[in-house]
């Protein structure tokens, strides 16, 4: 699997400048909509707020439709 995101995010805070986050289910790898999946997404934003990083970018990977 991957890394501690929050980890990550606080052993590279100085050179952080903008954070890309993604909801998967862990157990199928699954892109899901941010929310609905395993990331412990509420830790992830303490982190970034404590980095004091400019931006944060919600990804959702897939959709039904294209158009959405």
């Amino acid at each position: 699997m991957g890394r501690d995101p929050v980890a990550f995010i606080e052993w590279h805070a100085d050179r952080i400048g903008l954070i890309n986050v993604r909801d998967i289910i862990t157990a199928t790898r699954a892109p899901v909509e941010v929310g609905i999946g395993d990331v412990d997404l509420k830790a992830i934003e303490s982190a970034v707020s404590d980095a004091e990083c400019p931006w944060v970018i919600y990804e959702y990977d897939s959709t039904d439709d294209p158009l959405e």
